[in-house]
């Protein structure tokens, strides 16, 4: 949604349009999976940029 990019500590989600359209990925409790995940996003540009009170930047 929105284009951003979002790493899920779950095993499985309801919204699985998020994964199928590669803008969040599942990775559980595991550290390396996260990490990869994190990594996986750096340097994509996010369709909206906001800083933590919704203001857009």
């Amino acid at each position: 949604m929105l284009g951003v990019p979002c790493v899920s500590l779950r095993e499985n989600t309801e919204w699985v349009e998020t994964v199928e359209d590669g803008w969040n990925v599942l990775v559980g409790a595991d550290y390396e999976g996260i990490v990869d995940a994190i990594a996986g996003f750096e340097g994509q540009m996010c369709g909206v940029m906001c800083l933590g009170v919704g203001m857009r930047v």
